[in-house]
């Protein structure tokens, strides 16, 4: 019989990552629900009781920014557990977070105007491909899970 070692033809090894992928892709998703959740209070806070209710793009960018944040930490720390320091991670986080508001816009664009899909379905469409881009890239570019 032969001894069976740790590698990529390993069907254990292949068994515990496709667990690894699917962790992290539900707690990318619980986090991206907790994005929209501090992006939302905050907006509303700012623009319902701390004075910038003449000024909702400067609100919606700044809590905007506020959920950028709190992905960046709880991705970090709880979906990839990285280890990644220093500044390096952190810019080329906010760099595929603005690509990914570029996609956003274009997969949207492309779903109106070119493909003529119904709203609904370009929002949803353009939503699941950021998704995906925000997932592939934290796990492989930003946090090297």
């Amino acid at each position: 019989m032969e001894e069976q070692t740790p590698g990529a033809n390993n069907p254990q090894n292949d068994d515990s990552t496709m667990v690894a992928w699917i962790s992290q892709a539900l707690k990318f998703g619980l986090v991206g629900i907790s994005n929209t959740l501090v992006d939302w209070a905050l907006y509303f806070a700012l623009t319902r009781w701390l004075g910038l209710s003449t000024l909702p793009v400067l609100a919606k960018a700044i809590s905007y920014g506020a959920g950028i944040i709190n992905s960046y930490v709880w991705n970090k720390r709880w979906t990839f557990r990285s280890t990644e320091s220093g500044p390096l991670s952190v810019v080329l986080f906010f760099i595929i977070s603005l690509i990914a508001l570029g996609l956003n816009a274009a997969v949207l664009h492309l779903g109106l105007n070119v493909f003529g899909t119904g709203e609904v379905v370009a929002l949803i469409t353009a939503t699941g491909f950021t998704l995906l881009w925000n997932f592939l890239m934290s796990k492989w570019v930003v946090f090297r899970a």
